[in-house]
């Protein structure tokens, strides 16, 4: 196996243990949604992982402000059809 496939491997299964790790106290319906996000976008659940992981580690946020965080973020994420949140614009943002 090449080696950038091998890092892409290595990236991906960090991703993955990540985002379980953020999904253990989730109610499950927020787990669905988490999980429906990472289908639809790998990007943004990636994004959304990162942020959440240093929100938690800074500021010790809360599992219902987390639940809170990401059922918004995956709204907004359908309501602009999962463009990219690293492309969405001020503009994306106001319509939802």
């Amino acid at each position: 196996m090449p080696t950038i496939q091998k890092d892409v491997a290595a990236v991906s299964l960090e991703l993955d243990s990540r985002i379980d790790a953020l999904k253990a106290n989730l109610r499950p319906y927020i787990r669905t949604i988490f999980k429906e996000l990472s289908r639809a976008s790998p990007e943004n659940v990636g994004i959304l992982s990162n942020f959440l992981i240093a929100e938690q580690t800074e500021m010790n946020i809360s599992d219902s402000t987390k639940e809170w965080k990401i059922k918004v973020l995956v709204w907004l994420s359908r309501h602009l059809a999962h463009k990219s949140f690293k492309e969405m614009t001020k503009q994306d943002i106001l319509s939802f």
